[in-house]
């Protein structure tokens, strides 16, 4: 019978579902009796018609219906198979289903409970309530089939009116605030995502900040040691170099002396003292190379840059290097085509082979079976050229990388290095708006990174027509009148000593050179920078309102120490400046430049 009625009863859906407004809530009938289903819609759609009226009404004209108080609009089915197409059919739609009534008994199919189960596993949210007219099963049999849950309660056949209509009201009313509240969750959900997002890119920028600002510090603080190292090798080097030079120019005395000598010495004497002052000769070089060394880091070379091709200078100072390490060393070279770059050729070949030297160096201590350098050469879309060098030596410790631009630190024994090599290199590079550093390589080894600006517009230089004179010209000034003007009696000996093919004028003070210089003419005038009383920034000053044109004549002579007003002095006139201790070849090219430029004093 039920078999009958489930294939010939009309199953009562509202045909104009569509229709119904977006607050309307959705109840499935789940009953194998059709007046059980006129029953729920005679209880909670008890004007349906007019409702079906006022919303083909809103259709055809626009308006919205009238009506008060929740919506219902009923689905029925006669068995619980067809019950669970309904509601995945209406999740699918976007119109789930609030409540579903469903009978206990419905042969021939599933009874009420495996509906209720299937349909509280399809949807998470629908309300179920069953309906039964018998005690078929317990309420503890029922928890047991369909677990502990809230969204199942039991009404008893007959059906009170009053029941129905406030388990539909409150278990959709239930449903909507799910639904509200879960809506409400997800929202808050995606801001609190988007604040975390927000607060997460915070948190990298103010760690990229705290990070950059170390290592800003970092560089302060060395740039602040350099400082003052700087300016006490400044004065160490110019109470060095004055002895250094007295040194120097002794030893080409006696050297021209022995030369020059009459009398007859035994040979062995005279080796012994040519080993002399061969061995003082390298103890003098030695001394200037560290003199200089730290100069360069403390004031490096202020010589103008110019555009170079770092695909030239590597190759250069990696042939050097390979030919010192030989073949035991693989030395792989990844050079491409780069743009030029501004920087002085000869602090960059200091660079390059200083890097080298290092990453040769540890790899031979290293000890490992395929010792290897590999050298790279990149341009990098932000406007710089990007040079490395990679060794696969034992690498540096973390504690040690923070060091190792510090001026005489150095983890080599020390006759193998003085600790200045990377510090020179730190200030060449910065010097040039460059950047180097050293990290810790893949695999151990080390990574030497260095990155130097492009030449944003290059034009070739004009060749100066000066430098067109011929070696005639140049040769044909013979013997000159030179003016040496220093407040160390020694240094003007030696001076006097190495001009001794011109006719030389030497007095001890800066106000005596300007007394002379008034009543003869010199050709070339020999000043040292830093004399008391009168300076030798005075003196120039002094000549030029006395006797315009005598300053261009003057070379000076400096120990090292500059400060500051000096240093302007010097960039400002265009007078060469000679660095003690020099040797004689540097003083007669000197010497020889001056001359050519401005020629015999009339």
């Amino acid at each position: 019978m039920a078999a009958e009625l489930s294939k010939s009863a009309p199953i009562m859906v509202n045909e104009f579902s569509e229709l119904i407004p977006e607050d309307a809530q959705r109840i499935l009938i789940v009953d194998d009796n059709p007046a059980i289903h006129d029953d729920f819609h005679k209880i909670l759609c008890p004007d349906d018609d007019d409702r079906t009226l006022q919303a083909l009404d809103a259709a055809l004209f626009e308006e919205a219906p009238r009506h008060a108080g929740i919506r219902f609009v009923l689905d029925s089915v006669y068995q619980g198979q067809d019950a669970i197409g309904r509601v995945l059919d209406a999740l699918a739609n976007g119109r789930p289903y609030t409540l579903a009534f469903v009978d206990i008994r419905m042969p021939p199919g599933w009874n009420g409970i495996v509906t209720a189960a299937e349909l509280l596993r399809t949807d998470p949210h629908l309300q179920v309530v069953l309906c039964t007219a018998y005690s078929d099963f317990s309420w503890e049999q029922i928890t047991e089939k369909l677990g502990g849950t809230d969204r199942v309660l039991i009404l008893k056949k007959p059906f009170s009116v009053i029941e129905v209509q406030q388990l539909a009201s409150s278990l959709t009313t239930k449903w909507q605030l799910i639904q509200d509240g879960e809506r409400h969750m997800s929202v808050l959900e995606e801001r609190v995502a988007e604040r975390t997002k927000e607060l997460a890119q915070a948190n990298i920028q103010l760690r990229q900040e705290i990070d950059h600002r170390s290592r800003v510090e970092k560089e302060l603080r060395r740039a602040q040691r350099l400082e003052a190292l700087g300016r006490l090798a400044a004065g160490i080097g110019h109470e060095i170099n004055n002895p250094l030079n007295f040194i120097s120019g002794a030893v080409e005395i006696i050297r021209f002396e022995l030369d020059q000598a009459q009398v007859d010495i035994p040979e062995d004497s005279v080796l012994a003292v040519e080993r002399a002052l061969d061995a003082a000769s390298i103890g003098v070089e030695r001394i200037m190379r560290i003199v200089r060394n730290i100069k360069l880091f403390s004031r490096p070379d202020e010589s103008p840059s110019s555009p170079l091709n770092l695909a030239e200078v590597l190759p250069l100072c990696a042939k050097m290097i390979g030919d010192g390490v030989g073949a035991a060393v693989a030395l792989d070279m990844e050079l491409a085509d780069v743009p030029l770059v501004m920087g002085k050729r000869v602090e960059l070949e200091q660079v390059f082979l200083n890097l080298l030297q290092n990453a040769a160096h540890a790899v031979v201590e290293a000890g490992v079976a395929k010792p290897k350098i590999r050298v790279s050469l990149q341009p990098e879309p932000d406007g710089y050229v990007t040079a490395e060098i990679v060794d696969n030596g034992t690498g540096i410790a973390e504690e040690v990388l923070e060091k190792v631009f510090d001026p005489f630190f150095t983890t080599k024994s020390p006759n193998r290095g003085t600790g200045l090599g990377l510090a020179i290199c730190h200030s060449i590079v910065t010097s040039m708006d460059g950047t180097i550093e050293l990290r810790g390589a893949e695999g151990g080894g080390t990574v030497a990174r260095m990155r130097l600006p492009v030449v944003e517009n290059h034009a070739e230089p004009d060749v100066d027509a000066d430098s067109a004179a011929s070696s005639a010209q140049r040769d044909s000034i013979a013997r000159a009148r030179i003016l040496v003007v220093d407040d160390e009696p020694i240094m003007l000996e030696i001076l006097s000593h190495a001009l001794r093919d011109h006719e030389v004028v030497a007095v001890t003070s800066a106000r005596e050179a300007l007394s002379i210089s008034q009543n003869r003419t010199f050709d070339l005038i020999l000043c040292d920078l830093m004399m008391p009383l009168m300076s030798g920034r005075d003196f120039y000053e002094l000549s030029a309102r006395a006797q315009p044109g005598l300053e261009e004549r003057i070379v000076f002579i400096s120990g090292g120490a500059r400060i500051r007003e000096i240093q302007t002095f010097l960039d400002r006139v265009p007078n060469e400046c000679l660095e003690k201790p020099f040797d004689i070849e540097v003083l007669h090219a000197s010497i020889k430049r001056a001359l050519d430029r401005h020629g015999p004093a009339e």
